[in-house]
């Protein structure tokens, strides 16, 4: 990644995770319009048909393709409930499309905010959906001592998924 990108991303990520800062560019008439020019770029689609549609014509073409519902930090087991069927139905598309591709999330989309418990389940529930369909998982390294604990538990229990940490 170029520098300048790998800057942007930091920044991006950085007002992600900062949610007095990420609600405050979200309602800026002057600096949301640029936000969102920058992070279009790497933007499938504001809903999962949208982003469906666009692989599916990157896939034909022969390029590998990844899709994530894009989120992070959740702080409510109701969000993440949310977040992890949005998750599903996105892993049911792309295997209901034969498509072989990669499915992308954050664990704190997914309850690590809230409890290991609640991220287990969810990460447990997504492995299994993502073997059926023969979709490839990868986690963000967040904070990866905790993802090595989650892919640990994934093989002790014997849930067999393609998954990248």
């Amino acid at each position: 990644m170029l520098n300048e990108e790998s800057r942007f991303s930091k920044a991006l990520k950085s007002i992600a995770r900062d949610q007095e800062l990420k609600a405050y560019f979200q309602n800026s008439k002057e600096l949301f319009p640029i936000f969102i020019k920058g992070a279009n770029r790497f933007v499938a689609g504001e809903t999962r048909s949208e982003g469906i549609e666009r692989v599916i014509n990157l896939y034909n073409k022969g390029y590998q393709v990844s899709l994530e519902f894009i989120g992070e930090n959740t702080t409510t087991e109701e969000e993440c409930m949310l977040a992890k069927n949005e998750f599903k139905e996105l892993i049911k598309d792309l295997g209901n499309n034969q498509m072989k591709a990669t499915v992308s999330f954050d664990l704190s989309h997914i309850g690590m905010m809230i409890s290991d418990a609640v991220a287990f389940s969810n990460l447990e529930e997504l492995a299994k959906e993502a073997q059926k369909h023969n979709i490839q998982l990868m986690i963000s390294m967040e904070e990866s001592q905790k993802q090595i604990k989650f892919y640990h538990y994934l093989i002790e229990y014997q849930i067999h998924s393609q998954m990248l940490v």
